[in-house]
């Protein structure tokens, strides 16, 4: 009997394997950055075999909670790479209904592979590192914690600035960016894309045209500081891993994945929004976790590193303060018994970004953006329906005859944008 469990548990964990390498097989032809994927898959596969050496497991509660996070994750991966799953097949070797029907299939597949890849992780994460681990004390401790950050910020700004200056100079300049730099020359504000974010452009690109007197050396002025803020944030992280005392093996795994992997040196040197929303939330996330463990001998730097990640997680991105507060709600079930600690901080960045996006755009002029881009994804919608040949109706026809002659939007459709 003992034999005849084991043996399901090897098939089990072979199974599980399977899945793992049919997702990143299927993710080879994702338009983004594999690598992240790769690595995805490694990690998942190593957490695998070592949670089955380990027997690994979790209470009702953690997997349900696992289960749900990683569908989640799994399901936005399998969504942002949608094209995959589009695939026209040779006509004269398959049908059109088998062709849809394997489509299908594999994007079911990945979805349910990503699944495993994650809860893998986090089954490990969750064993190998628990929440309940170490006191207030051992998570404060931690040998010259500043200058794990000096060194970490050193490597990683030295690495993103060669990229910078010996191979995208004078880094990349987005479409949304180079609209933001029209309302600059322009002086005609609009909310469009985030207001702070265009005067941020604004700031250190007129510093660096005053110096140098070049649009080029402008834009890499820009790009110059982003890549500080961006090392910044993420040698933040690997100190505040190395405070927790987290295994130095993990610690140099994290390291290396912001120093190695391309998205981290090409998002640090492209003008776009995203990319310091993506480093605000993640000093969000890293400071709230040094709250909630009393990571490090100062609360109040651990409050305030809060409140910046906060506030620029509101002002970063149209919806970052929507975002914010849906945040505020998961949190006030989970830390009312810490209301005064965890919640207030977090209100208080809902207050100063709801000002600083709302009241005082307004206060300065900025034009608010029609409401019909507010609606760019319905009308993507219609818009490929049409164009697609789909059915409508004489009423539905009439009513976009109204916003669009019908037989001019395959004239304007762009299949790749919906701004």
């Amino acid at each position: 009997m003992k034999l005849n469990v084991e043996s399901r548990k090897k098939f089990f964990v072979f199974i599980q394997f399977a899945l793992i390498v049919s997702w990143v097989s299927h993710l080879v032809y994702t338009d983004s950055y594999f690598s992240v994927y790769a690595l995805c898959c490694t990690l998942a596969v190593a957490c695998l075999f070592d949670n089955y050496h380990n027997n690994y497991n979790m209470g009702k509660l953690a997997v349900v909670l696992n289960l749900t996070i990683s569908s989640l994750l799994s399901l936005a991966v399998t969504l942002a790479n949608y094209p995959i799953f589009q695939r026209l097949r040779n006509m004269n070797v398959i049908s059109m209904s088998t062709n849809q029907f394997l489509n299908v299939f594999e994007a079911v597949l990945t979805f349910a592979a990503g699944i495993v890849v994650f809860y893998q992780i986090f089954l490990y994460i969750v064993n190998r590192f628990p929440v309940e681990g170490g006191s207030s004390k051992n998570c404060a401790s931690g040998m010259y914690p500043g200058r794990i950050f000096l060194a970490s910020f050193g490597v990683l700004w030295t690495i993103y600035l060669i990229y910078l200056f010996f191979v995208a100079y004078p880094g990349s300049v987005t479409s949304d960016s180079i609209w933001q730099i029209n309302q600059i020359t322009s002086n005609n504000h609009t909310n469009h894309h985030p207001y702070w974010h265009t005067m941020s452009i604004k700031l250190f690109m007129s510093i660096g045209y005053a110096l140098f007197q070049n649009a080029n050396a402008a834009a890499a002025t820009f790009n110059f500081v982003q890549s500080a803020a961006m090392a910044a944030c993420f040698a933040y992280t690997v100190m505040t891993l190395y405070q927790y005392r987290i295994p130095k093996f993990w610690i140099f795994l994290v390291f290396a994945s912001f120093a190695f992997l391309p998205n981290h040196f090409t998002y640090s040197c492209t003008v776009w929004k995203d990319v310091p929303f993506g480093g605000a939330v993640l000093l969000l996330v890293v400071s709230m976790f040094r709250v909630i463990r009393n990571v490090g001998n100062s609360r109040k730097m651990n409050f305030f590193m809060l409140i910046v990640g906060g506030v620029a997680t509101c002002i970063f991105r149209s919806n970052g303060w929507y975002a914010m507060l849906a945040a505020f709600i998961v949190l006030a079930m989970f830390f009312r018994k810490r209301c005064k600690e965890l919640l207030m901080p977090w209100l208080l960045c809902l207050i100063v970004g709801y000002i600083l996006i709302g009241p005082v755009p307004s206060a300065l002029g900025v034009a608010k953006v029609n409401f019909i881009e507010g609606l760019s994804v319905p009308l993507q919608q219609v818009a490929r329906v049409i164009v697609n040949g789909g059915e409508l109706t004489e009423e539905e026809i009439r009513e976009i005859d109204t916003i669009l002659d019908i037989k001019d939007v395959p004239v304007y459709y762009q299949e790749e944008c919906v701004d």
